[in-house]
């Protein structure tokens, strides 16, 4: 039973142990990775391996940074090639295409821009004329009379909407006696501006007297007081047709010549007009009174020992003492710089320009009465009275009373209510227009209005003048 060892071979027994010990050798070193390992923390390593543990980790950390750094950078460059790629594959043009490109819809912008339009073409090619029509109804509103003015496309593009017709009522001019009137009475602007090329008018009229040839009637414009034909009319089955190069500076109509219209200067009567009543004799008229807010009945309105006309013409107030007129706001000044000329008139009145010209000025007041200035042209420069006397055979051999205005001889007409002084080529007429009254109104106002008239000065903005001639228009000063 105890034998069971000493039957195997000698050669299948286990080496004894110290034998074994002693031939032992050293293991194989077998490299390890950090990273399948859990180091343990320094203070609880073995003195022993902490020095090769210190050693090679710095170095294995650098290691792995710029692996990351390289890494980053292939994939940047990766990512650049990539949308290199894309650009070239979807965005083909060459900066030289699209230079070319860009040239190509400038020039095609330009030649747009260039065409011009059928409208345009036909606009520039064919320039229209312009039709003006003026018509004057009476007093059932029917159409008594009319004007037709036809105006070529060259006078159009000078004036444009500054051409026109005011159609004037008869009720408001005192025009001159011995005529029979028909159709309207109108006024054509701009005057006294000469044009490029003869402008053609037609008048028209449905009120020529029963039993009277069309052909006694003709054309004309007023200058003053006189009628003067309209050369060159030709009688048509419209009406009455004519041509000017220059539109009149006065209202135009049909008239037809009375037969016992006076023509002989020795049947040439004018008798004065007479004025309203003065009740206190004080030299204004009762409405002259209401209208500078004076008495009536009372002389000397403020008791400063003047009588009220005398403080006007002097140029006080004559409701309170010592006070100028300029200062008490009774009177206003109008300024026309376009003629030079400043002139004052009531401050509760009206001053209006006719037209755009400023060449004829209308000063209203609350009655059918007004003043009115108009400009007449004296290319010559003819002495007033000569051009005076030229304005009808009827005043050749007259006596003409003669006075001054604004320094310059000034000629009245026979009835005294119509004042003309020249200057300079010009002829400002300064006229009382009563309307229908037998008796004036403002006889005194008139006077202040004509002495007041002043050549050459502009306004200070206050009422006060300053002489400086210029050729702006202004727009007339009204106080109401």
């Amino acid at each position: 039973m105890l034998g069971f060892g000493k039957n195997k071979n000698k050669d299948d027994q286990p080496t004894p142990k110290k034998e074994k010990k002693e031939e032992k050798e050293p293991l194989p070193e077998v490299a390890i990775s950090d990273d399948s390992i859990t180091t343990m923390p320094e203070q609880y390593r073995p003195q022993g391996s902490s020095k090769s543990s210190s050693v090679n980790s710095p170095k294995k950390n650098m290691l792995n940074g710029r692996l990351i750094m390289i890494a980053g950078g292939i994939v940047i460059v990766l990512i650049g090639i990539s949308v290199g790629i894309y650009f070239l594959a979807f965005n083909k043009d060459t900066p030289q295409q699209v230079t070319n490109a860009t040239n190509t819809a400038n020039t095609t912008q330009n030649q747009t821009s260039d065409v011009t339009t059928p409208d345009e073409t036909q606009q520039v090619a064919e320039p229209q004329n312009k039709v003006v029509t003026g018509q004057a109804f009476g007093g059932t509103n029917q159409l008594i009379g009319a004007l037709n003015v036809t105006v070529p496309s060259s006078v159009v593009d000078s004036f444009g909407e500054a051409l026109g017709i005011t159609v004037l009522s008869f009720d408001d001019f005192d025009l001159p006696a011995g005529y029979d009137y028909a159709g309207g009475l109108f006024s054509l602007y701009p005057i006294g501006v000469t044009f490029s090329e003869a402008i053609s008018g037609e008048l028209s009229a449905s009120n020529v007297a029963a039993g009277v040839d069309r052909e006694s009637y003709y054309p004309a414009s007023l200058a003053g007081t006189t009628w003067r034909e309209i050369e060159g009319y030709s009688l048509t089955q419209a009406g009455w047709s004519f041509e000017v190069s220059k539109f009149p500076t006065g209202p135009i109509t049909l008239i037809r010549k009375l037969d016992d219209v006076a023509t002989d200067t020795g049947d040439l009567v004018v008798e004065r007009v007479v004025s309203a009543q003065d009740t206190d004799a004080d030299g204004l008229t009762d409405p002259e009174e209401l209208l500078f807010g004076t008495s009536a009945t009372a002389a000397d309105s403020d008791g400063d020992s003047y009588l009220d006309k005398a403080e006007l013409m002097s140029g006080y107030s004559p409701v309170s003492v010592n006070e100028t007129l300029e200062a008490s706001g009774l009177m206003s000044t109008y300024v026309n710089t376009t003629y030079g000329y400043s002139i004052s008139y009531p401050a509760v009145w009206l001053a209006d320009s006719l037209d755009q010209t400023n060449k004829q000025v209308l000063f209203i007041s609350d009655t059918e009465e007004f003043f009115e200035i108009l400009i007449e042209e004296n290319p010559l420069d003819t002495p007033i009275v000569d051009w005076y006397r030229g304005q009808s055979p009827a005043l050749a051999d007259i006596d003409l009373d003669v006075t001054i205005v604004a320094g310059r001889p000034a000629v009245w007409s026979p009835d005294h209510l119509t004042l003309y002084v020249g200057k300079e080529g010009l002829v400002y007429i300064i006229t009382y227009n009563k309307g229908t009254l037998d008796a004036i109104s403002w006889p005194t106002v008139y006077e202040l209005f004509y002495k007041s008239f002043s050549f050459g000065n502009t306004s200070s903005g206050n009422g006060e003048t300053s002489g400086s001639d210029t050729t702006a228009t202004t727009t007339p000063e009204t106080t109401g």
